[in-house]
């Protein structure tokens, strides 16, 4: 599919169209590679062939790993949180 017959504008296909603008040719089921820039939304995927120093933006990396690490952490707390409430403590 063309990248410009898309209805919804998915950061796949907005990548896609400036892989097209620079001259490549991409086709359907084509993996397409970017990187979030810019300050707006959908419309600041950059596809890695074209990403230039400081072009991209740090924060939504940083949101998804804090939301990754607290996707994994969490269930282990709450395993620790368990153990320890049915430990008792005696004082001598």
């Amino acid at each position: 599919m063309d990248p410009d017959n898309y209805m919804v504008e998915v950061r796949q296909a907005v990548a896609a169209k400036h892989i097209e603008r620079a001259g490549v040719k991409v086709v359907p089921g084509q993996a397409v590679t970017y990187v979030v820039a810019g300050i707006g939304g959908l419309s600041k995927a950059i596809p890695v062939q074209l990403i230039g120093e400081g072009s991209y933006r740090l924060e939504p990396y940083l949101r998804m790993l804090e939301r990754a690490a607290y996707t994994i952490i969490a269930p282990i707390l709450e395993g620790f949180k368990a153990i320890f409430s049915t430990v008792r403590v005696f004082h001598v």
